[in-house]
């Protein structure tokens, strides 16, 4: 079901910025990827690695879901898996979790949801569910 974590998303002020500066701290030579994801109200810049992606996510506006978190001083974020089906994915979790908004379209055209956990044992409560690449 859950193949594995796909990337760690991360609210920042500047996608951009962030991804440069990120970049050329570690040394990473990978292109970044720069995405507008209008369903969620969000710019994107994804970083990816030999064994899992950073996603630095700025919100477009006041009305983000993630302007808030912001205001708070952003950072850590979410946790993402990638899954062979983001519906069965969510049913599974169902006694675990609660679904936020019904899956939409959301990074490199994905099928996405996201989950907050009842329980905060995890440490971090709030999952995204990707579908994988075609």
């Amino acid at each position: 079901m859950f193949s594995y974590i796909h990337h760690v998303g991360i609210v920042v002020p500047d996608a951009k910025i962030a991804a440069t500066e990120y970049k050329s701290t570690v040394k990473n030579e990978r292109e970044i990827e720069l995405e507008d994801i209008p369903s969620q109200k969000v710019k994107i810049c994804l970083i990816e690695n030999s064994s899992i992606c950073i996603e630095f996510i700025e919100p477009i506006d006041r009305h983000s879901p993630v302007y808030n978190f912001l205001s708070k001083g952003g950072g850590v974020h979410h946790v993402c898996y990638e899954v062979d089906d983001v519906h069965s994915s969510i049913n599974m979790l169902r006694p675990y979790a609660v679904l936020i908004a019904e899956p939409t379209v959301g990074f490199q055209n994905r099928l996405t949801a996201f989950m907050w956990m009842k329980s905060a044992a995890f440490g971090i409560r709030l999952f995204e569910l990707a579908s994988k690449r075609s």
